[in-house]
């Protein structure tokens, strides 16, 4: 287990979650005193009105967002949030990930907002009053309008003004928040918005992607390291030492035909793209890629190495790989015939919860934080099972030994879902968007209760295996 100075204090948690092993009780798994139960947002998919970013001019261009959605006034969290942050103690929980907006708070180069950094200070107060430990994202997705014109993350300049936005927030924010996620799933950024074009700026250039990949990992890296010196410096500071982390979107990838060669290896590239190329970058500080048929790279990252204190992960899914040379990546996603889907057409896929906490502890050695877990389900018929499977599955490997710290449900409430727009329903309290008013669905109060319980049966193990039914 690696501990580092920074991550003490939510080290208390971990160390807990193993030692609490002696108390199960038959199939019962007790979760330890100090667990992180949660919700999460993001900025412009809540707030409202963030007319200031690239993300809002994007969505003026019809095509971009399905049934030509457009974010507009979302769910007025920028004036709701008080009231909503309530909604989240009343289920129980302890702890609230959100993002604070690049694009309010510098709205041009240079020039801060301080009537912006006072709101943002005063949802951190609302967050305290309300038992909530904040956890607080610089980098989620949006980008203020001056930047993205001069090239986003594909500039080189763009790392270092990262890290003066992030400075700033340390500033302003740090002596009310410990927990700090730099960068929410860097990989899908750019994949979305790099390779597939369904993100601002909507380039399709592999080549590109890299250099954006290479870019978002040195600003995480500079980032950290301008919160870790203002922790040092600040005379205010009373608390516990700032922890740095990402959400890092993870994904289990299975061959789709588990007996061909060429699907597992398939598999394997695409497994160490998605999910371990980056971290591979934060971690040990050399992003490398030299596979045949894609751009070969091999860069230092400075200040990359050991640059998380803690590492987030947000799991949704699992596919299965299935070769195709004429592909992108050269392999096509699929899913068993018989899965059960979300209403994005997901496979729903407890286990590989707890396949991807057990091999990341395994492979990288930080405690986990579950930034993010959720389902689409309109019609709230599947979420409550997700829920209770999902949350069996994170508690079995905590059994088996992996140091989850909290979990953090996507979403507290119904939200604008980027390039899908408001139809994807993925709330533990859905919101009429012409009244603004929220309703809990049927899975608020399993959780609120499962939290209250402390612990959970621990169910069983699903790993059916692709076999040949994928489609």
């Amino acid at each position: 287990m690696i501990v580092r100075p920074g991550s003490l204090t939510l080290a208390v948690a971990f160390v807990a979650a193993v030692s609490s092993c002696a108390a199960l009780a038959g199939e019962t798994y007790a979760f330890p005193a100090g667990f992180l139960w949660g919700t999460a947002t993001a900025a412009h998919q809540v707030e409202g009105n963030n007319s200031n970013s690239d993300w809002w001019d994007w969505e003026q261009v019809p095509g971009h967002i399905k049934h030509n959605d457009h974010s507009g006034l979302a769910d007025d969290h920028y004036h709701l949030f008080a009231a909503d942050l309530a909604l989240a103690r009343d289920l129980g929980n302890n702890a609230y990930r959100f993002s604070v907006e690049w694009a309010r708070l510098e709205p041009e180069e240079g020039r801060f907002d301080e009537r912006e950094a006072a709101h943002y200070r005063a949802v951190l107060e609302a967050c305290k009053a309300n038992g909530l430990t904040p956890i607080v994202t610089l980098f989620h997705f949006t980008l203020p309008r001056w930047l993205a014109a001069k090239g986003g993350w594909l500039s080189p300049s763009t790392p270092a003004l990262f890290a003066r936005y992030a400075a700033f927030a340390a500033a302003r924010f740090g002596d009310l928040a410990d927990l700090w996620c730099t960068l929410n799933e860097p990989v899908v950024y750019l994949g979305a918005g790099y390779l597939k074009g369904v993100f601002p700026p909507g380039i399709l250039d592999l080549r590109q992607a890299l250099i954006v990949m290479e870019n978002l990992a040195r600003g995480h890296a500079l980032a950290a390291k301008a919160i870790k010196e203002h922790d040092r410096k600040s005379l205010a500071k009373n608390g516990p030492p700032a922890v740095v982390t990402i959400a890092h979107h993870m994904r289990v990838f299975d061959p789709a035909r588990s007996w061909h060669p060429i699907d597992i290896v398939a598999t394997r590239v695409v497994d160490y793209i998605f999910n371990k190329a980056f971290l591979d970058a934060i971690t040990r500080g050399r992003l490398y890629f030299n596979i045949p048929g894609f751009p070969r790279v091999d860069v230092v990252i400075p200040g990359g190495k050991h640059s998380l204190d803690i590492l987030g992960i947000n799991y949704y899914s699992r596919d299965l790989i299935k070769f195709n040379p004429r592909s992108p990546l050269l392999s096509d996603q699929l899913h068993p015939r018989d899965a059960q889907l979300t209403d994005l057409g997901w496979e729903i896929y407890p286990e590989g919860l707890y396949r991807l906490l057990v091999g990341t502890w395994k492979d990288y050695g930080l405690p986990i934080l579950v930034t993010e877990n959720g389902i689409a389900d309109g019609s709230d018929s599947k979420r409550s099972e997700f829920l209770r499977q999902h949350l069996q599955a994170m508690a079995r490997a905590m059994k088996d030994g992996v140091p989850v710290l909290g979990y953090l449900h996507w979403s507290l409430l119904d939200n604008f879902e980027w390039a899908e727009g408001f139809w994807p329903r993925f709330g533990l309290y859905s919101v009429d968007y012409a009244t603004q008013q929220r309703r809990p669905t049927k899975a608020a109060e399993v959780y609120r209760q499962i939290i209250g319980a402390g612990k959970i049966d621990l169910g069983k193990s699903e790993d059916l295996g692709p076999e040949d039914e994928a489609e």
